[in-house]
């Protein structure tokens, strides 16, 4: 090994030693902490380089604008229009799905491959960073919860996993193929809703049970299963948390998306991919600019290629911006966003309410932090998601109201006074549109 080489492994491994941290202890709103960027007792560091025939000339910088997906066994990037595509990583394995920390700014690849189910990449160096063992063979749909520092795994004979990244305490089994029965196990992308803790799938077919997929969802401690609505064809899944609404493929032909509110009500039909294509393998939603993105596949037989092709959220307007054609048809096609523009563009202003009519907060009037919660509500210096946290209000703790509220992340905050808080005021979440963490107080 040269010098060059072990230089570059040694800055590696000190970078990851860098970028772990313990957050703090449990309470209610989402934890600060900045994770380690995976558990030490799961993690392979693979500092390989890329073949100099495809290393960027300079260190890209990823931006709001920025699509990554695979063909093959390949990892691409390009602009949300499709221009200035680039080949980012050869070589990556047979990708399943993506998944984005953006606080990270690491882009999770799950695999079916028993044993390295994700394969972590730091977006801002061309550089392999990391790989995850998994419990079991054939990894599904992934989704990471950075202020958490949780990642959800969806395994397709297996069902839903879960771990704590900072812990490196292993993977817990929180819905098994017994609970899905007669469907095998998780398939196709999986999403979650951070701010009331909850998990969305689909489950895997077993057999011909003719109509009898569902997509579900579970908390993130594996509590409270349910079917959320009929959903038989596809692979696509991802949540619209500003509008609380969830996109998803389905039958006929897996060629269409459907669209429902969280609790499965609602559903109704947004789009179908005109031929040659047929199955919608991801989507993306860039709800800022409200567009879908689609990985796509072409028919079985005929035509057989893969395009990323985007629409408007009501249907209209559909282009594809990148085609490829031969024989690439049932390969897996994962595509993720960088960064929703919805919730990190720095220059953004927050809205002023989540949830029309659910708050029943006051300015001017006392709340009180209720006692149906046994953990502390955290108070930051800004109503931001993952701002530094300055106090931690116990259950039955009275604030005075001054300034609210203010959606963030799908969270309502409001500006409160107390004698607790270092400097007198911060921002405390009411809560996140199902869950209340202060009531009103006289």
């Amino acid at each position: 090994m040269n010098n060059n080489i072990k230089t570059i492994i040694c800055i590696s491994l000190l970078l990851s030693l860098l970028l772990g941290a313990c957050g703090p202890a449990a309470s209610t709103d989402e934890p600060t902490s900045t994770p380690t960027l995976l558990p030490t007792a799961s993690v392979t560091l693979k500092p390989t380089l890329i073949p100099a025939t495809s290393t960027p000339t300079s260190t890209p910088t990823p931006d709001l604008g920025k699509i990554y997906f695979s063909i093959r066994t390949d990892l691409y990037r390009m602009n949300l229009d499709g221009s200035d595509r680039e080949l980012l990583l050869p070589n990556i394995g047979k990708s399943e799905h993506f998944s984005i920390d953006p606080l990270h700014n690491i882009l999770y690849v799950s695999q079916w491959d028993a044993h390295l189910q994700i394969s972590a990449f730091n977006l801002l160096s061309p550089y392999e960073v990391t790989l995850i063992d998994g419990p079991e063979s054939g990894g599904q749909g992934l989704a990471i919860d950075p202020t958490t520092s949780m990642v959800f795994l969806g395994l397709y004979y297996h069902g839903v996993y879960a771990m704590d990244w900072n812990k490196g305490s292993g993977w817990t089994q929180l819905v098994n193929s017994t609970s899905l029965f007669p469907m095998l196990g998780q398939r196709g992308q999986l999403d979650i809703d951070p701010a009331n803790h909850h998990i969305y799938f689909r489950s895997a077919f077993n057999g011909d049970c003719e109509l009898c997929r569902y997509i579900w969802r579970v908390d993130f401690n594996g509590n409270n299963l349910i079917k959320i609505i009929p959903a038989n064809g596809g692979d696509a899944l991802a949540l619209d948390l500003t509008e609380r609404k969830i996109y998803y493929s389905d039958v006929p032909d897996n060629s269409t998306i459907m669209r429902a509110n969280l609790d499965g009500s609602g559903p109704e039909l947004v789009f179908s991919v005109p031929t040659p294509y047929h199955h919608i393998w991801d989507i993306a939603l860039d709800v800022q600019h409200k567009k879908i993105y689609m990985s796509l596949w072409g028919e079985s037989t005929g035509i057989n290629g893969k395009a990323i092709a985007r629409v408007n959220m009501d249907g209209t307007d559909y282009e594809i911006i990148y085609e490829r054609s031969g024989n690439v048809v049932n390969e897996s096609n994962g595509i993720a966003i960088y960064k929703d523009p919805a919730t990190s563009d720095p220059t953004r202003q927050p809205s002023s309410t989540c949830f029309p009519g659910w708050s029943r907060l006051t300015v001017g009037k006392n709340a009180r932090v209720t006692s149906a919660n046994s953990i502390p509500n955290r108070v930051r210096s800004e109503p931001k998601v993952a701002d530094n946290i300055i106090a931690q209000l116990d259950p039955g703790t009275v604030v005075k109201v001054l300034e609210g509220p203010v959606c963030e992340a799908g969270l309502v905050f409001w500006k409160v006074q107390s004698a607790l808080i270092p400097g007198g005021v911060g921002w405390t979440a009411e809560g996140g549109g199902s869950e209340y963490w202060l009531e009103p107080y006289k």
